[in-house]
């Protein structure tokens, strides 16, 4: 006799594993737990085998009777239901682990030991707050340059063009880790690099002398890292460009010598006027200030190493960050 949604509802648990026939291979099994689960028996190459259809009442009777007519149907064509269901949840399962939130939550749970607990926590709150609502649930691999234009002209939309740039940087991290891990060889951040608009450049007078005492004391009690205390420091004492300070490496600091010597190349100059090396003597101050920066950064193969590039420097609004959360 069918089953009906009556007596499946009455089905009292006695402990023992219960079958209830419904016809046609498909019935209805109760554990001893009282777990109800729609099953469908077939055979295929003359095996017999089992497709588990779901649990009642999340699967109705009505739709296990669908489901089991369309297993019938894949078995008459040669097909194996229960392993196409099993591809299926395999395939769900992979494109889960694949989505731009799970490679991110992977990156960033990955480089937690080249950040502080604050940081981490920051950076990750970036993601959630204006990239994951956009793109996080969409696999990394179907990600188009589209998508992260969407992400960055949500941000610009409230002015924070510097927001912006840090994520689309972050956002290339991430695909450059999955990159790495062979899940995509695309890299649409990238392809952004020109595409926001650069903030104007505002020009502020110079700090008068007698105000250096001031500054010198908001920058110590900052609400920032000690090594970015030092970059402030050493912009003052040795007035490298921000660009040559952000990118300096140990191997061009002479401790012996008491001098920094900055490769050409790393020098803003014309091509067609090629300058040799800038040396900067360095003060008693500033080798102190070098010796416990070796302290904190030392291990890497810059003075200021990025929290989100594994072999780049902080970013150009650093310093001028902390600048402005000092009131200057």
């Amino acid at each position: 006799m069918a089953l009906n949604d009556k007596q499946i509802r009455l089905a009292k648990v006695t402990g023992k594993k219960q079958k209830f026939n419904d016809g046609s291979g498909l019935y209805l099994e109760i554990t001893p737990k009282g777990t109800k689960v729609f099953r469908f028996d077939f055979a295929i190459h003359n095996k017999r085998q089992t497709l588990t259809i779901g649990k009642y009442p999340a699967i109705s009777l009505a739709e296990a009777r669908i489901a089991a007519e369309e297993a019938r149907m894949q078995v008459a064509q040669g097909i194996n239901p229960a392993a196409t269901k099993q591809q299926a949840k395999q395939e769900a399962i992979a494109a889960r682990e694949t989505t731009f939130f799970s490679i991110t939550t992977q990156w960033h749970s990955a480089n937690l030991h080249r950040w502080k607990e604050q940081n981490a926590r920051r950076i990750f709150s970036y993601f959630e707050n204006d990239v994951f609502p956009h793109i996080g649930k969409l696999p990394i691999d179907e990600i188009r340059v589209t998508d992260v234009k969407r992400v960055l002209d949500a941000i610009c939309e409230r002015n924070a063009l510097a927001t912006a740039e840090k994520i689309r940087q972050w956002i290339g991290v991430v695909f450059d880790y999955a990159a790495m891990l062979e899940i995509t060889d695309r890299n649409p951040a990238h392809a952004l690099k020109t595409y926001l608009p650069k903030p104007q450049s505002i020009h502020r007078d110079a700090l008068p002398q007698e105000r250096l005492q001031e500054f010198y004391m908001r920058l110590k009690y900052a609400n920032t890292s000690r090594q970015n205390e030092i970059s402030v420091m050493l912009i003052m004492l040795l007035f490298p460009r921000n660009h040559e300070l952000r990118g300096g490496k140990w191997q061009e600091i002479d401790f012996q010598a008491a001098i920094w010597i900055i490769p050409a190349e790393r020098m803003k100059h014309e091509r067609t006027k090629p300058k040799p090396p800038l040396s900067i003597p360095l003060s008693t101050w500033a080798i102190e200030l070098l010796q416990e920066l070796y302290q904190l950064t030392g291990d890497t193969p810059y003075l200021f190493p990025s929290r989100t590039k594994q072999d780049g420097y902080i970013s150009e609004n650093t310093i001028g960050k902390i600048m402005k959360q000092m009131g200057y």
